[in-house]
């Protein structure tokens, strides 16, 4: 390969970058406007879920009840003095999520030691805050019961002299003991990214010359292909690497996720993640023969494989087997737990060794296979 040719192709490459407006605004204003809906647009965290409660009871040991579910911060009451049918009737029709039934005779089923039936009505619609509801409904229940139930055992306890509490619980969360769904998000976003720019990037600077009519000239001049892929590739890839600079400063700056970890560990292996990406822009190249097409190609093959199969929302061993398999040939499998590991738990190789190793198999057989493709274009 002759040098000079190569960074002939580079130069080239960048002038037309820096003169085409829409392929600069791509490249930063996608990742940024990506980065805004996905953090600020999914979330695991379920709060303020709006409550319609029927307190038909209106005694001290009921509003203690209800204390308990407003003071927890996941519920807000709308609207006070409600009977069950409004409350039922708010539910209906989508003004709140769960609607809270308090019996009359609460107070003195209490005395009485009776169970009490509190009833909790769901929007199962949403499903997903529907289970999250229910979850906490159960524990704050629980919590009532046990307070409820202690202060007559820790009295008994106290007469006999024996300690209260026999059981002293103490619980740890590792890595991300905030829970903020923005600590497990801003690394999968990183991902994902990365993986569309690359290859939407490529792909488009290439079929840009055959839209142009000057891919005839490139076929019929001296420079062989794997000197106009590096050439091609070359200002793509420092793009492309770019962005991931300006989403890890944002996610540091705007959304408070410092990386734990080696800062460049993690950047030698994202240009291991990057050439896989590329390899993929390489191959779309190769069949699409529009930008329009290039760019749905792109985003077919990286976009939803990157979400669906990388384990970026949902857990890849929840997958049939079959999906889980298919997942092993998708480069942001691997990627997205080295930059988890790296970004919350802040180990090293020793921790994802056989991840990068199949990250590193995936980018070389894109590569290959992508020069090859395109050498017989070329040909």
């Amino acid at each position: 390969m002759r040098k000079n040719v190569i960074k002939a192709i580079i130069k080239k490459e960048f002038y037309q970058i820096f003169r085409d407006k829409r392929t600069l605004a791509l490249t930063f204003a996608l990742p940024l406007m990506m980065m805004v809906i996905f953090s600020y647009g999914i979330r695991f965290d379920v709060d303020s879920i709006r409550v319609a409660i029927a307190d038909q009871s209106d005694t001290v040991q009921s509003r203690d009840l209800i204390s308990g579910f407003l003071s927890s911060g996941y519920f807000m009451r709308i609207d006070n003095n409600l009977s069950p049918s409004e409350a039922k009737k708010m539910l209906l029709q989508g003004d709140v999520a769960v609607a809270m039934i308090i019996p009359p005779d609460f107070a003195s089923n209490l005395k009485r030691g009776r169970t009490n039936p509190v009833q909790f009505i769901l929007d199962g619609v949403d499903s997903n805050t529907a289970n999250i509801s229910q979850g906490y409904i159960k524990a704050i229940t629980l919590q009532y019961n046990s307070k409820l139930i202690l202060s007559k055992i820790k009295a008994m306890m106290k007469m006999k002299g024996l300690q209260y509490p026999p059981l002293n619980l103490s619980l740890r969360v590792l890595y991300n003991p905030e829970l903020r769904s923005n600590n497990f998000i801003i690394p999968g976003i990183i991902v994902i990214i990365m993986m569309l720019m690359g290859a939407i990037l490529t792909s488009l600077s290439i079929v840009k010359e055959k839209e142009l009519g000057s891919f005839e000239n490139i076929i019929s001049s001296p420079v062989k292909s794997s000197e106009f892929i590096i050439g091609k590739i070359a200002p793509y890839t420092i793009l492309a690497f770019a962005d991931m600079l300006l989403i890890i400063l944002v996610g540091w700056i705007v959304f408070n996720v410092p990386i734990k970890g080696s800062i460049p560990l993690l950047l030698l292996i994202s240009l291991i993640y990057l050439v896989s990406t590329l390899g993929i822009g390489i191959l779309i190249s190769t069949i699409a023969q529009t930008q329009q097409v290039a760019l749905l190609g792109a985003m077919v093959a990286t976009f939803l494989p990157s979400i669906f199969f990388s384990g970026f929302v949902f857990p890849i061993s929840n997958m049939p087997i079959f999906l889980q398999w298919l997942s092993m040939i998708v480069p942001a499998r691997y990627f997205m737990n080295i930059v988890r590991t790296i970004y919350l738990k802040g180990t090293g190789l020793t921790t994802f060794w056989l991840d990068l190793v199949m990250l590193s198999l995936l980018a070389i057989l894109l590569l290959l296979l992508s020069a090859k493709k395109f050498k017989k274009s070329l040909d």
